[in-house]
């Protein structure tokens, strides 16, 4: 939309759009930051003033409050610096706008000033008492009043500032309100803060805590979260610190502290978790065969996320398909070539999933090193030819490897197409590290690198099949 709106002929269209699409103060603050960041701007004339005020003065004062002090800023920008653009004010029987304008405008001081002192506007009383409220608790230092405070206005992490994150007292109070996501967004940061450890040993009352916020059954409804997303924080956990440690010594750079220990208590939190939202997401019917080249899996890592393995990351795709859909088939080639079928069962662990994959390796009846040189990124091209020769169907092809030249897959693909009346299968083809090519082709999706987002994105691609 930003990139619409420097556009003169597009630049009405997107701004009304905006309006529609940035109804909440992340997007809001984000379109004027890519809108005014680059050149050329997209000004500020009558359009763009039209839309901060729609923003601003057609909002509940009371929702937008709360937006406000619960984002102040956002990847640099500013309520104030909207309103600079767009001289905003409020009408003249509206007091808590006003005050709340004041707020944006000149900070809790001038606020004070006029809507508080000597004696309280009653129609601003509620705004102006809860942006105190909030403004007085970021400065706040003792961890018991920041808690309460939490605790009795509701507040989330966005409240806070950075030096309550370090307190376990306030993460407590915070884990009874947070959403399951936004713990997993700060989970990183809790561990590298150490609050699991209480001296040379743990904190059970903090971990239980924790635990306790990963197992709550209506949290892990409300969250919709993917199991991608929970096994890839676990990871994180497990992995992120010792990856950078490592990585640190190999550089010869100063390491400040050895790496936090990992708690086995959590570990099976997290993955008592991420069980739990398999139950979350409804099978699709369709047939899948997912192919995995597992050669070159342990000595690389994962594109988008450094301190993970891409066998770490086939093992998570593979086990989402076999806990969610019913017809699913594992295959992979050897090192002669050949592609073979896999016996998994539906309850294989993502560990036991990669211990299985491995050991693909050796089923083959020549020694390794009396075969020529194997290229990756087309190891399993035949694996279309194999599916044709069983006369088997699939609707959905998932391919797993390094990386993936997707060229190569184009007419085989097609062909396999033609031969088994599958005009509507699609193909997938995913490079855990990087895809040496992409294809444009409706029914070809290519992906380079690993995410949270990457299984998502291929559900939704593979739904145009049903």
């Amino acid at each position: 939309l930003a990139e619409c709106a420097r556009i003169d002929s597009l630049k009405i269209e997107a701004l009304k759009t905006a309006e529609i699409l940035c109804d909440n103060t992340k997007l809001f603050l984000l379109f004027f930051k890519f809108g005014f960041e680059r050149v050329p701007k997209i000004g500020c004339g009558p359009a763009c003033k039209r839309l901060i005020g729609a923003y601003y003065l057609k909002k509940d004062v009371t929702k937008l409050a709360g937006e406000v002090a619960q984002f102040p800023k956002y990847r640099g920008w500013r309520h104030q610096d909207l309103f600079r653009l767009a001289h905003l004010k409020a009408k003249p029987d509206d007091i808590a706008r006003q005050a709340l304008f004041a707020y944006i405008s000149r900070g809790a001081e001038t606020m004070n000033k006029h809507f508080n002192e000597p004696e309280p506007k009653p129609e601003a009383k509620e705004i102006v008492d809860y942006l105190n409220k909030v403004d007085s608790f970021r400065k706040e230092r003792d961890p018991a009043r920041a808690a309460e405070t939490i605790e009795t206005y509701m507040l989330t992490v966005d409240h806070l500032n950075f030096i309550h994150l370090k307190n376990r007292q306030v993460w407590c109070a915070l884990l009874r309100q947070i959403p399951l996501r936004t713990l997993l967004d700060h989970f990183s940061l809790i561990a590298r803060n150490k609050l699991f450890r209480s001296g040379r040993g743990w904190d059970a009352d903090f971990k239980s805590c924790v635990r306790d916020s990963l197992q709550n059954n209506q949290a892990i409804t409300d969250s919709g979260l993917h199991p991608s997303r929970v096994f890839i924080e676990n990871i994180a956990y497990q992995f992120e610190a010792k990856f950078k440690l490592e990585n640190a010594v190999k550089k010869n750079l100063r390491v400040a502290q050895k790496a936090p220990a990992v708690s086995s208590e959590i570990v099976s939190a997290l993955n008592q978790l991420m069980n739990a939202t398999f139950k979350l997401f409804k099978p699709t019917n369709l047939r899948y065969i997912i192919a995995v080249d597992p050669f070159d899996m342990t000595t690389r890592k994962v594109g988008h996320i450094p301190f993970m393995l891409p066998s770490q990351g086939a093992a998570i795709t593979v086990q989402s398909y076999l806990k969610i859909e019913p017809n699913v088939t594992v295959v992979a080639p050897t090192w002669d070539g050949p592609i073979s079928p896999i016996e998994v069962a539906k309850t294989s662990t993502a560990k036991e999933l990669e211990e299985i994959l491995s050991s693909v390796r050796s089923k083959t009846t020549v020694a390794p090193k009396t075969m020529p040189k194997r290229d990756p990124t087309v190891s399993m091209v035949d694996v279309f030819e194999w599916a044709q020769k069983q006369k088997k169907k699939f609707d959905v092809f998932i391919l797993v490897a390094t990386a993936i030249n997707a060229t190569q897959y184009v007419a085989k693909f097609a062909q396999y197409q033609r031969t088994m009346k599958l005009p509507r299968s699609k193909l997938v083809l995913l490079s855990l590290c990087c895809a040496k090519n992409t294809v444009d082709t409706k029914d070809i999706f290519v992906v380079s690198g690993f995410d949270d987002k990457v299984l998502p994105l291929i559900v939704n691609f593979v739904k145009e099949s049903i």
